[in-house]
């Protein structure tokens, strides 16, 4: 009895804490949130790679408080999504920057021009020329990801919508035929059905949802100077990435 009333003491103390953090001064000192979503960030063999963990190491390296891959907290999305949204000292990446979520976090970068868009089988023969069109359908989504954002301001019928936890269930519910239309970013849609071992050739882009931008993004706490510093080191970053592609051809 006095070991669970122990535990229970410290876990109460374990909130307290957290919800009463000071502010951060340093960038490695906030807690850095994202998923395993191929091609931005993704756990291979137990390392965590991708285009936006690299650039998360170089920019931090550039500011002077360097954050290796490893101190990155690797969740469910919607479980890191709500985490940064509450704070305090949270950055979540890659995320989309939308009108819905602008004022939710503090924003760095873009670093990635992207698009959400909508795929299905080529043999379906789907073309989606109106979005009202997707009434017609079974459309599946991320569970708090911008395409379901996009998707609800829709408001499609109640039975259209599907989402999940995982885009690896989206992938599999695609090739199944349990979805008929997966939206999502073009990018991680390809890589998530490769990780399944489905043919690229068998899917296509039938529409876009919305075009939008990746970024960094932080929680509202986050001292606006921390977040100047992250973007200004990001900048020279993506600069010097541009520079070196130049110099390569």
């Amino acid at each position: 009895m006095e070991k669970r009333y122990l535990v229970a003491m410290i876990g109460c103390l374990m909130v307290v804490a957290s919800a009463f953090a000071g502010p951060a001064h340093r960038l490695d000192q906030l807690t850095y949130l994202s998923e395993n979503s191929p091609p931005m960030n993704f756990l291979d063999n137990g390392e965590f790679k991708g285009i936006a963990v690299d650039l998360l190491e170089r920019t931090t390296r550039v500011a002077g408080t360097p954050v290796h891959r490893d101190k990155v907290k690797i969740l469910p999305w919607a479980r890191a999504y709500r985490a940064a949204i509450s704070g305090p000292n949270k950055v979540i990446f890659a995320i989309y920057r939308t009108p819905e979520r602008e004022a939710l976090f503090k924003w760095a970068g873009p670093f990635d021009a992207n698009s959400l868009v909508l795929v299905a089988k080529k043999n379906r023969k789907i073309k989606i020329t109106q979005l009202s069109q997707l009434n017609k359908f079974v459309v599946g989504a991320q569970r708090e990801d911008a395409a379901e954002i996009h998707l609800r301001n829709l408001s499609l019928d109640e039975m259209v919508l599907t989402l999940t936890v995982s885009p690896l269930q989206l992938a599999r519910m695609m090739q199944a035929d349990r979805i008929d239309i997966w939206a999502g970013g073009v990018h991680g849609i390809n890589a998530h059905l490769a990780m399944i071992g489905a043919a690229p050739e068998d899917f296509e882009v039938v529409g876009t949802l919305h075009k939008a931008d990746l970024y960094f993004a932080f929680s509202r706490d986050v001292d606006d100077a921390l977040v100047d510093r992250f973007q200004q080191s990001l900048e020279k970053v993506l600069s010097q990435q541009a520079g070196a592609t130049k110099a390569s051809h």
